[in-house]
């Protein structure tokens, strides 16, 4: 018992010194408005065979401007063996994105917009060790996108650039 709350209380400082945010507890089956400050965590300890079993957490993005992304961080401890893991990021029913758990740790990230509603959904078919589950989520920056005609026309320029310079540095050594 006291491994599981030194495991518990690790997870939590990790999280908070990562996103440096205030943080709140994840409910399976609630609902809660997404604030990208906040780093939402969930913790559970699983018995050794208690067999398959899942949680979901639904997420509603009401942040103002522009789009930014929520990354799931999977830590399965070092004690605990889930068997046919997988995480899963969804829109109502649709698939947006998935990853298996495998080892002891996953993450998965996906963008939203304001308005936008997910839901995290973690399942496994079985737990071979007892250990300790924990996930938090939080809210990480989605670089810009590099408009790629201006990126082409960049290239292209220092190319000619570098094309100059050699051929002054060539006209500069046969005069020489």
């Amino acid at each position: 018992m006291m491994m599981k709350k030194i495991l518990a209380s690790a997870a939590t400082a990790i999280a908070l010194s990562v996103s440096g945010a205030s943080a709140a507890t994840l409910t399976d089956g609630g609902t809660v408005t997404f604030d990208p400050a906040t780093t939402y965590l969930y913790y559970e300890p699983l018995a050794a065979g208690s067999g398959a079993g899942s949680r979901t957490f639904t997420f509603d993005f009401n942040t103002s401007g522009s789009v930014v992304g929520a990354a799931v961080y999977l830590n399965t401890g070092l004690l605990l063996g889930l068997t046919g893991g997988l995480m899963e990021w969804l829109n109502g029913s649709t698939l947006l994105s998935s990853s298996s758990i495998t080892g002891t740790n996953a993450q998965l990230a996906i963008p939203f917009a304001s308005g936008d509603q997910r839901t995290l959904k973690l399942s496994w078919t079985g737990v071979t060790t007892a250990g300790v589950m924990s996930a938090s989520v939080a809210a990480v920056p989605v670089p810009a996108a590099v408009p790629v005609p201006a990126a082409g026309f960049l290239l292209l320029g220092g190319l000619a650039a570098l094309g100059a310079v050699g051929r002054r540095r060539k006209a500069k050594a046969a005069a020489a």
